[in-house]
């Protein structure tokens, strides 16, 4: 079913019960002020840029509780609600936003919801619905600024359209919230430049993006389900526990596109595409670790590229580590820890610990190592039996 459809459902069955229409005295629905009487605000990146934000309900440097009732905008380039130095408490709102815009100088200049300039949004039970080019749900941005949302369901149609997106060093809290995006470059979370998130129990899907796109920022992920597999880059950070990652679509479960990131889990459930991949490393260095966590598929590491595999607590992969010797791949298993091979294997390196080499099922597969590695100096240059049938041994 087509999202904004979807949510459209969930509207009438939340209005029916007038969850999402706050009644004036004489029952009247709340009304906007016209855009025109609402004026641009400029909201300062750095001290080289600074982006003009417009609103139609605008809270600036003032503190306001809202329950009930809707927002709406329908103008590219402006959101239904601006917070700039500002803070809102919101309840049961529903909130929609169309328009396209075609070039916007930052990425949040089209979204429903701005969070900027230190400003503060804390939202339950919110039903907000976007389509347009660019209209992202909620966009919260700079150092100072942060968003709070419990509940509800945020759903956009439109490419570049981010269900949740913050930058800028802003911060995120996402607990027992639904969020879904049917368009290209329309994660249903979005952190880049030092931004960075805490989700509990949330319900997540995107159906031709990345459900998580993490750019130079960092999320912390405590259970719920993620559909749609993530993406990193720069100096990015996920660290899961428990819920479920899978990732319908034909990307791989994780994707890194550059940069140093890392991607620590324990005991997640991980669901791979219909290709086998759990890992498509297109550049730079991925550090994966796992603490009481299962692994197997397929890695896909480009060369030039490099994987830093660390399995402890009782932690498994089950697979072929590479089947290329251009692979820089370094493993490190504790004394709890099995590799499970499936495959005959390369690596660059594997790290000297406690029964390490008991460790490794070969299966009747054999892997090979760089002996001119340093890492490597522990194994001399020799080859080793493994369980199973096959052999470690130097590769050069």
């Amino acid at each position: 079913m087509n999202i904004r459809l979807a949510a459209a459902a969930c509207l009438v069955l939340f209005a029916s019960g007038c969850a999402c229409q706050s009644a004036s005295p004489d029952g009247a629905a709340v009304t906007m002020p016209p855009t025109a009487d609402v004026p641009a605000v400029t909201h300062t990146v750095s001290a080289e840029s600074e982006i003009l934000f417009s609103g139609r309900y605008t809270i600036s440097g003032a503190e306001e509780t809202l329950s009930g009732g809707s927002y709406d905008s329908l103008t590219p380039g402006e959101a239904a609600i601006l917070l700039v130095s500002g803070r809102l408490d919101g309840t049961e709102l529903h909130i929609d936003k169309t328009g396209d815009l075609e070039e916007a100088e930052s990425p949040g200049q089209n979204a429903a919801v701005i969070v900027a300039d230190g400003s503060a949004l804390r939202l339950q039970q919110v039903l907000l619905t976007t389509n347009g080019r660019g209209a992202i749900g909620v966009f919260c941005t700079g150092d100072l600024s942060g968003a709070a949302l419990t509940g509800g369901m945020i759903a956009t149609s439109g490419t570049g359209s981010a269900a949740v997106a913050a930058a800028n060093g802003a911060s995120l809290s996402l607990d027992d919230l639904e969020l879904l995006t049917d368009s290209t470059d329309s994660p249903c979370l979005l952190l880049s430049s030092g931004a960075q998130a805490t989700a509990t129990g949330l319900t997540v899907r995107a159906v031709e993006s990345y459900a998580l796109e993490l750019a130079d920022g960092s999320a912390v992920w405590n259970g719920g389900t993620l559909d749609g597999g993530v993406c990193l880059s720069g100096t990015a950070s996920l660290a899961a526990e428990a819920g479920r990652l899978q990732s319908s679509g034909e990307h791989a479960l994780f994707t890194v596109q550059d940069g140093a990131p890392s991607v620590s889990l324990t005991g997640v459930l991980l669901v791979l595409p219909q290709s086998g991949r759990l890992l498509h490393l297109r550049s730079g260095t991925l550090t994966l670790s796992g603490d009481h966590q299962a692994f197997s598929g397929e890695l896909v590491c480009e060369q030039g590229s490099a994987l830093r595999l660390r399995l402890s607590s009782n932690s498994t992969f089950t697979g072929r580590l590479s089947n290329e010797n251009y692979m820089d791949i370094t493993l490190a298993l504790d004394a709890t820890s099995r590799w499970f091979v499936t495959g005959d294997s390369y690596l660059e390196a594997l790290e000297e610990g406690e029964g390490v080499l008991q460790n490794i099922e070969s299966n009747g597969f054999n892997v090979y190592y760089n002996s001119e590695n340093e890492a490597n100096a522990w194994l001399n240059s020799q080859p080793y039996a493994l369980p199973g049938g096959g052999y470690l041994s130097p590769l050069i």
